[in-house]
C-alpha cells in the first residue's frame, strides 16, 4: 500500500502543501487543459459549433486554475508575494473555477449525446449559478473566517464542504445521464464515463476527508490529485475521438453525396456540362461522346473543342449566344439555340442546346450551365413533313370532266 501511495505521489504531486511538487501537480493539469484547448479553439474557428466553444471554456477554466494554484504556492515558496495575502481570496476562487470547468465539460459532451437541448440548457444554468452563489457567500466569509482563525485550513471552513457537495451533486447527476444514455445504445464514450467519475471521486473522498476533520489526508490526497490530474487526458481522448467520427461521418456524407450527383450528371442521355466564366470546363457528362465521338476527358483537357466542332457556317450563331448567355442575369429563361457540329467521324449533326447563367450563393456569376441534345431526327421528321405538304412545281393535268347522258351512254 504505501508502494502504491508513492507512486501516486510522484504521479500527483505530492500529498499537498509541498511547493517542490507543484510543477507536477499544477503545470501538468495545465499542459492538459491548454492542450484541450488548442483543439477546441480550432473546432471552434471552423465551425463556430456551441459545443467546442463549451469545451473550450472548460480547458481555459481548468488551465487558469492550475496556474492559479501553481502561483499561489510555488509563488509564495519563491517568496515572490506574501502567501497570507494571497491566501485570502485564491480558495473560493479556485474551487469556483473547478467546479465551472466541470460544469461546461458535462454541458459540452451533453451536446453530443442524446440529451435534449432543454435538458442541457437546465443543467448548466442551474449548476453555473448554485457555483456563483456559493463562491459570493465564500469570498464575503472566507476572509472574515480567516481573520478569526489563525492559522486555519480552507477545508475546514464550511464553505470547501459546500463547493464539494454542489460538485458531486452536479457530476453525478450528469454521469447518471451518461451512463443511461450508453446502457440504451447512445453513443457515449466510456473514456468519457471515466473522466466524469475521476472528477466524481474526487470530491468524494475530499468530503469524506472534510467529514473526518483531515483524518486521511495523508493517504486521500495522493489519490484525489491524480484523479484530477488523469481526468484531463480522458476529456482529451474523448474530444478528439468525437471529432474523428464526425469527420468520418462527413466524409462518408460527402462521398454518398458525390455518388449521387455523379449517378444523376454523368447517366444522363444529354451533353450537360458547366464553363467557367475563364472558359474552362467545370464538368463535361460522359454522354458527349455519344454525341460527339469525342471523350469528356477530351474537351476538359480542350474547352475550345466546343466551338471548334461547330458547322463553319453556323459558328456565328454559337459565338453569338454563348457572349448573350454569359450577359444573361440570374433568374432569366434559359437561352436557346439550335446549331450543326461535325462529329469526330465526320458526321453533320443538328445540335439542340440550352442554357443558363450558374451563381453562388452571394449571387455571384459561376459560368454557364448547359446541355446539347441530338436534334437530327426531329429536324429530319420536320423536313419530311415540309416536302409532304408543299405543293408540286409541275401542274398536274386536270381530268377531263365526265359528262352522262340520261340514255346512259357517256
Amino acid at each position: 500500500m504505501n508502494d502504491i501511495l508513492d507512486i501516486l505521489v510522484d504521479f500527483g504531486g505530492g500529498k499537498g502543501g509541498e511547493p517542490s511538487a507543484t510543477a507536477v501537480r499544477f503545470l501538468l493539469a495545465a499542459f492538459f487543459w491548454l492542450a484541450l484547448a488548442l483543439i477546441a479553439g480550432g473546432e471552434w474557428r471552423r465551425g463556430k459549433d456551441r459545443k467546442d466553444l463549451y469545451i473550450l471554456l472548460a480547458a481555459c477554466t481548468g488551465a487558469l486554475r492550475e496556474l492559479l494554484m501553481f502561483l499561489a504556492e510555488y509563488g509564495s515558496y519563491r517568496g515572490w508575494f506574501s502567501f497570507a495575502a494571497f491566501y485570502r481570496f485564491y480558495p473560493p476562487l479556485e474551487h469556483a473555477a473547478t467546479m465551472l470547468s466541470g460544469i461546461f465539460i458535462c454541458y459540452a459532451f451533453m451536446s453530443y449525446g442524446a440529451r435534449g437541448e432543454k435538458y442541457r440548457n437546465s443543467f448548466i444554468a442551474v449548476a453555473t449559478f448554485i457555483t456563483l452563489v456559493i463562491y459570493a457567500v465564500t469570498a464575503v466569509g472566507w476572509p472574515a473566517y480567516l481573520a478569526v482563525h489563525q492559522p486555519a485550513d480552507f477545508f475546514l471552513y464550511g464553505g470547501d464542504l459546500a463547493f464539494r457537495i454542489a460538485a458531486s451533486l452536479m457530476l453525478g447527476f450528469a454521469l447518471t445521464g451518461f451512463v443511461t444514455d450508453k446502457n440504451q445504445g447512445k453513443r457515449i464514450s466510456i473514456l468519457l464515463i471515466f473522466g466524469i467519475g475521476f472528477l466524481l471521486l474526487d470530491e468524494l473522498l475530499m468530503i469524506i476527508n472534510i467529514a473526518t476533520a483531515g483524518s486521511y489526508t495523508a493517504v486521500f490526497a495522493p489519490v484525489r490529485h491524480n484523479l484530477h490530474l488523469w481526468a484531463i487526458p480522458f476529456f482529451i481522448a474523448t474530444y478528439w475521438a468525437e471529432i474523428a467520427w464526425a469527420r468520418t461521418a462527413a466524409m462518408a456524407a460527402l462521398r454518398a453525396s458525390e455518388d449521387r450527383f455523379r449517378t444523376i450528371a454523368d447517366f444522363t442521355v444529354a451533353m450537360e456540362y458547366w464553363v467557367l466564366p475563364d472558359g474552362s470546363l467545370a464538368y463535361m457528362s460522359p454522354s458527349c461522346e455519344r454525341l460527339t465521338g469525342y471523350t469528356a476527358a477530351e474537351f476538359l483537357h480542350a474547352p475550345e473543342l466546343l466551338a471548334r466542332i461547330v458547322h463553319p457556317e453556323d459558328r456565328h450563331l454559337f459565338k453569338s449566344h454563348v457572349h448573350g448567355a454569359s450577359d444573361t442575369p440570374a433568374g432569366a429563361a434559359p437561352c436557346n439555340v439550335i446549331f450543326r457540329i461535325h462529329t469526330r467521324s465526320g458526321d453533320t449533326r443538328w445540335i439542340g442546346h440550352v442554357c443558363q447563367p450558374v451563381v453562388d450563393r452571394d449571387g455571384k456569376f459561376q459560368g454557364r450551365r448547359a446541355s446539347n441534345r441530338d436534334a437530327s431526327r426531329p429536324r429530319r421528321h420536320c423536313a419530311r413533313a415540309r416536302s409532304a405538304t408543299a405543293p408540286s412545281s409541275t401542274p398536274r393535268p386536270m381530268p377531263s370532266p365526265l359528262r352522262t347522258r340520261r340514255g346512259g351512254s357517256s
